[in-house]
């Protein structure tokens, strides 16, 4: 009887079996038995996926490792942020990490990010401090994707709340200005200082009497002393225009020139000794010479008893109702109003950029802008006169 051939049986008494591979193609595999062939096949389908294993997915990172890893970096001896920052930024770096925690990057999108915002907005922040809280996340993704083969950067979608309370840096009002220029005494040198130079609080407490020429009538910036942990250290200025020659006003100089008589070139310029001021020193000194002006508050303070998790002490402290420091504001909206060109304010401000200048330092006052309005009212009548 002649023989029937089964399917995939050859002439040369091979067994075949075809199959369909992953990119899509059918192949055909030979043995001496259809097992040897399938066999064939399967070890064919293993050694392609080994060889077409796909690499680590830019997924495998969560959050908490991504942040991690981009404070590392801007902590690193290169110190590519300035100690300053870094400071700020950990402020939000902290809170993120317990937000997104262990959820991939890749996972994390415009919504995603938004929601974290919402939960500042529902804790009452300032839209200052969620535009600072996005702009940290961002600098997360940005270093995600540019050293550990991230994707994307969703930030950049994620719009703010909104509604959300605005804390604006304002001028000290013209009460608490004209009070605290009755009494240039004492720690109201202060304020004349930042009155009348503009200068950031890092860049006054930097300041020796050494950097003040009185002969060419400039002050000269620098270095920089701000505080972390309440303890001053030496930084660069904040921008390459913050090295400027600042003028000695007028209203100025009988203040430093008295108050340079009593001290050495290497003295710096507020705390008036060989040593610049603590974040504390600052504060209560501050907060002591506005106490008698009415312009202190006392504010009740507690702290947990060492031991006794259970138990307070309380004590009391003295707050100042406005600071030296918004006299820097006042000095920014004084340029404004004589008239200062705008790009010699911002050289005077130190600021890298003239909306800095404008949008942040630079405050209306309705009170002079009435001149303006009677400008515009004299304007029109005698424009209605010619016309008639």
């Amino acid at each position: 009887m002649r023989a029937v051939k089964r399917k995939g049986n050859r002439s040369d008494g091979c067994c075949q079996c075809k199959r369909k591979m992953p990119d899509g193609k059918y192949k055909v595999f030979y043995g001496s038995t259809f097992t040897e062939a399938e066999n064939k096949y399967r070890d064919t389908l293993q050694s392609w996926e080994e060889t077409h294993k796909k690499k680590p997915r830019a997924s495998a990172v969560t959050y908490k490792e991504a942040a991690e890893a981009y404070e590392a970096y801007i902590t690193s001896p290169s110190k590519p942020v300035k100690r300053g920052t870094v400071a700020s930024y950990r402020k939000h770096l902290n809170p993120t990490k317990i937000f997104f925690g262990d959820e991939l990057m890749e996972d994390i999108d415009a919504q995603r990010v938004r929601d974290y915002l919402d939960h500042l907005s529902a804790e009452g922040k300032a839209k200052k401090t969620a535009l600072n809280a996005r702009s940290v996340i961002s600098c997360v993704f940005s270093y995600w994707c540019n050293y550990m083969h991230g994707t994307g950067n969703p930030v950049r979608t994620a719009a703010l709340p909104k509604k959300m309370p605005v804390t604006e840096r304002k001028e000290p009002t013209r009460e608490q200005q004209e009070l605290i220029e009755a009494h240039p005494e004492g720690c109201g040198f202060w304020a004349a200082l930042f009155e009348y130079t503009g200068m950031r609080i890092g860049e006054a407490n930097g300041l020796r009497w050494r950097d003040v020429d009185f002969e060419k009538g400039r002050i000269y910036p620098s270095q920089a002393m701000p505080w972390e942990r309440n303890q001053p250290y030496e930084e660069e200025l904040k921008t390459e225009k913050a090295y400027r020659a600042i003028p000695i006003l007028a209203r100025l100089r009988p203040l430093l020139e008295k108050e340079a008589a009593r001290h050495n070139p290497d003295d710096y310029v507020m705390s008036g000794t060989k040593k610049p001021l603590t974040s504390s020193q600052y504060e209560w000194r501050w907060a002591m010479y506005c106490r008698p002006l009415g312009l202190s508050v006392k504010q009740e303070k507690r702290t947990k008893k060492k031991g006794h998790p259970d138990e307070y002490r309380v004590y009391y402290k003295w707050k100042a109702l406005v600071t030296a420091h918004q006299f820097r504001h006042l000095y920014a909206s004084n340029l404004f109003y004589a008239g200062v060109p705008d790009k010699v304010a911002q050289k005077l401000m130190g600021h890298a950029d003239i909306t800095t200048t404008r949008r942040i330092y630079q405050q209306l006052r309705e009170e002079e802008d009435l001149k303006y309005t009677a400008l515009l009212d004299k304007y029109l009548e005698e424009k209605e006169q010619s016309s008639g």
